[in-house]
């Protein structure tokens, strides 16, 4: 399987350890002649590492600067990865794919409905919707210091500690009621240590901070990282985290 990458969290993304990639093949059967779409693809680290077990990915993107550093990260690969540029409201997909994935993504996505809808219009036979997240083992401990820390430069992060889960069999259930839909979720612990600066910067680059200017962004850094330290936690933590998958997989006809 592919390494996991370097830095716990390259470029700001999520890391991609190889045993998630395992969990995505084994569980959906990846295999040579399959085709993947990836809403919300950033970097390209997820699209890269899927593409040596399939055909091709398709790396979707709203942001042309974002596809261009994909673009350079992924210069020696294979081929195999297609980065396109536009809004996943907007796409209209003119391929057929067995997969389509989203890795902490969707759940910014505006209007989940006509892209659920156009995906699973796009599906081939027997082809599966799957967003999938991670739940970080620190996330319990520092929820509190993180969310009174964005509560200081005005934002409001909410009551969940992870922005990114979705319930996606209630979602497809509003959206595509007459589809013949079965609904799986998979889970894989992964060990894990982080330094709290690298939490911090992680957590001041998320879609939460997206409003904050450059400088504020480091003021609310900083904030993070004194927070965490009043915890009493160690400058390094170790734990096992859970990427979570949720998937929907499509029978019958789509369109």
């Amino acid at each position: 399987m592919p390494e996991s990458q370097a830095s716990p969290f390259p470029h700001g993304s999520t890391p991609i350890p190889a045993a998630f990639i395992s969990l995505l093949v084994s569980e959906f059967r990846l295999s040579s002649g399959d085709e993947i779409l990836e809403i919300g693809s950033g970097d390209g680290y997820l699209a890269r590492a899927v593409a040596p077990y399939v055909a091709r990915v398709d790396a979707l993107d709203e942001s042309p600067s974002t596809l261009a550093v994909a673009r350079e990260l992924g210069r020696s690969d294979s081929g195999r990865v297609r980065y396109i540029a536009g809004r996943a409201e907007e796409f209209v997909p003119a391929s057929s794919y067995n997969l389509v994935l989203s890795l902490e993504a969707l759940h910014l996505v505006a209007d989940k409905a006509i892209v659920l809808q156009r995906a699973a219009s796009a599906l081939a036979a027997d082809g599966s919707i799957c967003v999938a997240w991670v739940e970080y083992f620190w996330e319990t401990q520092l929820f509190p210091s993180y969310r009174a820390a964005f509560a200081d430069v005005g934002i409001d992060w909410g009551s969940l500690p992870n922005l990114a889960v979705l319930d996606l069999k209630a979602l497809t259930d509003a959206v595509l009621p007459d589809m013949a839909v079965a609904h799986g979720s998979r889970v894989t612990q992964v060990p894990q240590r982080f330094s709290l600066e690298e939490i911090a910067s992680f957590l001041s680059s998320t879609s939460k901070a997206y409003g904050l200017s450059p400088a504020d962004r480091n003021q609310l850094r900083e904030m993070l990282l004194q927070r965490f330290r009043r915890t009493g936690a160690p400058d390094s933590v170790s734990g096992h985290s859970r990427y979570v998958v949720s998937y929907c997989t499509f029978s019958g006809p789509r369109r």
